[in-house]
This record gives structure tokens, sequence and C-alpha cells, in this order.
């Protein structure tokens, strides 16, 4: 009798050094993973979508993407991209070309900056301290 063993793997990523997760153009996410601060996390979800959630898990934001999305890619060209699983984009930030990197801070905001660290994209979910 084969047994077969599957192990199903949550990637969760913490940062709470910086209370921020930070991410370089090229990176694909995987689904489940997510970035966890201590005002709420951001995860691309098993549906496909990705979510903002506040610390009690209530939704503040999301791409729209849910039971669509198969892959979010933040792409060599500093878009960050959702595409279905025959490869259409679905979803974009339109920062081809200027953004740098990806950032979830630690104000629940998601920003990607350009070389320069100006902000060319944000998620529009920061919290005033």
């Amino acid at each position: 009798m084969k047994v077969l063993l599957l192990t199903l793997v949550l990637v969760v990523l913490v940062n709470e050094g910086l209370g921020a997760c930070e991410f370089s153009r090229g990176r694909e996410f995987q689904h489940g993973e997510e970035c966890v601060i201590t005002i709420g996390k951001v995860v691309f979800q098993g549906d496909g979508n990705l979510v903002i959630y506040n610390h009690v898990n209530q939704a503040k934001w999301n791409s729209g993407t849910a039971g669509t999305g198969d892959r979010l890619v933040f792409q060599g060209d500093g878009n960050l991209v959702i595409y279905n699983s025959a490869g259409r984009a679905l979803w974009n930030t339109r920062t081809a070309g200027t953004g740098f990197k990806l950032v979830f801070q630690d104000d629940r905001n998601l920003v990607i900056y350009d070389r320069s660290n100006r902000a060319v994209w944000n998620s529009k979910t920061a919290i005033s301290k």
C-alpha cells in the first residue's frame, strides 16, 4: 500500500523589526502567501484575490480577482500584475517602467516606489497613527 503524504505549506512573512515587508522586482507570490504586521496583513488568497485586512481580519481593500486570479507577480518592469490561468492580465498597478520596490508598510498601506523612493502607486489603506 502506498501512502500519499500531502503537505500544505503556508508562507507567512513577518518583519517585526521594521513592521513592514519589502519585495524586489521579479518576485512571484504563491497562493496563501501573506505579510503580517501589527495592524493587519496583505495576502494573496487561494481564490486569487489580493486582499488587505485590518487587525480584526476585516477586508479593507482587494484587487477584485476572487475566483479568477492565478498568479501574482511583481514583474521586472515594476508592474504588480495578477494573471488568470491562461496568462491574461486581470489586474495591475500600471507602474511598468517606474516601479522599483513593493512595500507593505507598517501603516497598512501597500505601496510601489520608484528608484528615487517616490510612491508611484498605493492601495490607499494607510491609517493614522
